[in-house]
């Protein structure tokens, strides 16, 4: 793992360029693309000529001098078919957008009135990011396939549509809007997750450890150990009463 030099100037551009065309189409959540998607393409290429690009058979987000990029926000299996295709002639970056810090507005789609900016305690991490990446993880030890992590400061606005008394639970997202990208995260080899494990753990540990270190439920961690075994990063050596033992690579 290694930290990449996040440009934030290159991103407030994309970030305008994008805001000032959802104005022009009418406003949030009338783009055909989402403006976070838009954003980081916009950020990683200003070049829309490299965008969207035709290659073997399939339409990439981004082609340049340093290969291929794929930014996806859900939904990572999807990848696998595009993936399989042009790994063995390409370098192909996964870009993982996280809320790393998030922002919250509700929108009464009956009225049009939006609510005041409330900072949610939901934040987002590289685990969130495992367990999306567990869609691609027959691949995810290709020579060619390289992740990296963004983690930005967000602002989501949400419709009051929701089932409760307050119409937020089952709400849905209109539209996730960046405000800044607070740091970024290069995976280029399945030895780089070796990186993201609690350093509290221990060298052996069973999921629900590993669930308790990582804050997450243990449906959440069945995803992110599973990822962590594609990359050889952990690996089953027996067992701890009825749960299985997990222990490190080179541990």
């Amino acid at each position: 793992m290694s930290c990449i030099i996040t440009d934030d100037a290159r991103f407030q551009a994309a970030r305008s360029a994008v805001l000032s065309e959802s104005v022009a189409w009418a406003g949030i959540g009338t783009l055909s693309e989402r403006s976070l998607h838009k954003m980081l393409k916009l950020y990683i290429e200003p070049d829309i000529e490299r965008h969207e690009v035709s290659y073997m058979g399939s339409i990439v987000d981004i082609m340049n001098d340093d290969g291929i990029y794929e930014v996806q926000t859900r939904s990572y299996e999807r990848l696998v078919p595009k993936l399989r295709r042009i790994l063995p002639t390409s370098p192909v970056t996964v870009v993982c957008p996280l809320a790393a810090e998030k922002y919250m507005r509700w929108l009464n789609t009956d009225t049009g009135e939006m609510s005041e900016r409330r900072k949610s305690p939901k934040r987002e991490n590289a685990y969130d990011a495992f367990r999306m990446l567990f869609g691609i993880r027959e691949l995810i030890t290709h020579p060619n396939l390289h992740v990296r992590l963004v983690y930005m400061q967000v602002e989501d606005f949400r419709a009051l549509d929701g089932w409760d008394k307050t119409h937020k639970r089952g709400s849905n997202r209109v539209e996730r809007i960046p405000t800044r990208i607070l740091r970024e995260e290069s995976i280029d080899s399945p030895s780089d997750y070796l990186a993201y494990l609690p350093e509290d753990l221990g060298d052996e540990f069973t999921a629900p450890e590993l669930s308790r270190a990582i804050k997450r439920t243990s449906r959440y961690t069945f995803y992110v150990l599973k990822l962590l075994e594609a990359t050889g990063a952990v690996h089953a050596v027996g067992k701890r009463g009825r749960a299985t033992l997990y222990g490190i690579a080179n541990k």
